[in-house]
């Protein structure tokens, strides 16, 4: 590329940006040249993309650079039954039929990466996926109901055994023994969207919903 081409630059999960990294991408987005010993450097044209899971750890001088700010929807049981087929293709793992693919696309959190996980584990298990060898995958990676991992049913079952089931991040978190940001981003989205917990003046509660999910894993 020459100088003065066009640049697109992606910024993953910039929420864990440093504030001297954000400092250098406010003045490139402000004034299109970044500063170095009081001489400005001048860039090409610039268009910045950036990713996060987290908008309140954004740096707010940074947040207000963009222009635009877009907020992308889950994958839904028919989108992650796509993937699921286009990835079983890359894997050359045959499907019995769309029951196999369907029972994963609600069995695995919500997420393209557990979906391809799985798939990726039962190729080594057989050449076919069927319904079964989907459920044996899923024992073997220590997959729940729903795709549910062992962190977020120890998260669950701490709730359950607090105090009117309701308790602070940090005292989940040191709880289970993980860290509270990485348990706020990684884990509770899904359990927030299926309604297995909400989030109270008071913490974190367990719902109805989250202590029959419970119940339920220790019935069958």
């Amino acid at each position: 590329a020459r100088l003065n081409d066009p640049v697109l630059t992606l910024i993953d999960e910039c929420d864990g940006m440093t504030r001297g990294a954000s400092y250098l991408w406010h003045s490139v987005m402000t004034h299109l040249a970044f500063f170095e010993k009081g001489r400005a450097i001048s860039l090409p044209p610039l268009t910045v993309v950036a990713t996060t899971n987290l908008m309140s750890g954004v740096p707010r001088a940074l947040k207000s650079r963009f222009a635009l700010r877009l907020a992308f929807d889950y994958y839904d049981s028919e989108d992650l039954v796509t993937i699921g087929k286009a990835s079983a293709a890359k894997l050359d793992l045959s499907i019995e039929n769309e029951d196999a693919l369907k029972f994963l696309s609600e069995n695995c959190g919500g997420e393209p990466r557990r979906l391809n996980q799985i798939l990726l584990t039962s190729k080594g298990l057989a050449e076919t996926l069927t319904v079964e060898s989907a459920k044996e995958t899923m024992r073997l990676l220590n997959l729940y109901r729903l795709g549910l991992t062992k962190t977020q049913i120890r998260y669950l079952v701490f709730l359950a055994q607090a105090n009117t089931m309701t308790a602070g991040l940090n005292i989940i978190a040191g709880g289970i023994g993980e860290d509270p940001k990485e348990l706020m981003m990684e884990f509770e989205p899904f359990l927030l969207r299926q309604g297995f917990v909400s989030v109270t003046g008071k913490g974190r509660q367990l719902t109805d919903k989250g202590f029959a999910y419970l119940e339920s894993l220790t019935t069958k």
